[in-house]
């Protein structure tokens, strides 16, 4: 006798709610968005601090030094390609350390041209990725 089963419309099947604590384990700095701010604060504090040279330190330090920029222009200031630029701000954003920048008034998140045709979203450094720069150390061997 054969059942009729159908996935778990909340899990898809998968035995994971999406968004819950057992998904996000392996992913450090993530955390559920219905978190309670304390807990967002913390996952941030508790990922792992980017390395002293590092594409994300020099990223870091990019956004911090120039304000808010795009992938692209991250990519241009670091002298790295636009994919490696975007990942390494899309690893830092995990971690809290950057955020896309959005207008005050329609909570819309803030583009900025990137070429003829092209457009990037705007992101900036939180106040935590400050925090985070003050804590990075250099490298024995490695002149600040």
């Amino acid at each position: 006798m054969t059942q009729n089963h159908r996935p778990c419309p909340t899990c898809g099947g998968t035995g994971i709610a999406p968004n819950s604590i057992a998904s996000t384990l392996d992913a450090p700095g993530r955390i559920q968005t219905n978190a309670a701010s304390t807990s967002k604060r913390a996952a941030g504090l508790n990922a792992p601090l980017p390395r002293f040279g590092s594409q994300r330190h020099e990223c870091l330090l990019a956004l911090d030094q120039r304000g808010p920029l795009t992938a692209a222009a991250v990519s241009r200031v670091i002298g790295t390609s636009r994919n490696q630029a975007a990942t390494r701000l899309g690893e830092l954003r995990d971690g809290g350390l950057v955020a896309y920048c959005r207008d005050p008034e329609s909570g819309d998140l803030l583009t900025a041209s990137t070429g003829p045709a092209d457009e990037g979203l705007v992101q900036t450094i939180t106040a935590l990725g400050r925090e985070a720069i003050t804590r990075i150390t250099p490298r024995k061997g490695i002149k600040p």
